[in-house]
């Protein structure tokens, strides 16, 4: 019964959300967002928030399955280099 008066609550306010943290003006480490730091580098920051995961660089998990099997009536692309 809390729980469900709780998420009825939180969408109640979700169209206020951006004006609530505006108006509370919590710090950065506490909205944990790349882009809401106030340093004014936003691209620079979602660019280190990319790189600071380490899965975020490597290839999944299917790529090799993906590139071994050949797409039905199309030719495989290989370079001519």
């Amino acid at each position: 019964m809390i729980r469900q008066s709780i998420v009825d609550l939180c969408s109640e306010i979700k169209p206020e959300a951006v004006s609530l943290v505006d108006a509370l003006s919590p710090p950065d480490f506490i909205l944990n967002c790349p882009i809401g730091h106030s340093n004014g580098k936003a691209l620079e920051n979602l660019y280190q928030a990319v790189l600071s995961e380490p899965k975020n660089t490597e290839r999944p998990s299917w790529w090799k399955e993906f590139m071994d099997k050949p797409v039905k009536g199309s030719r495989r692309l290989e370079s001519k280099l």
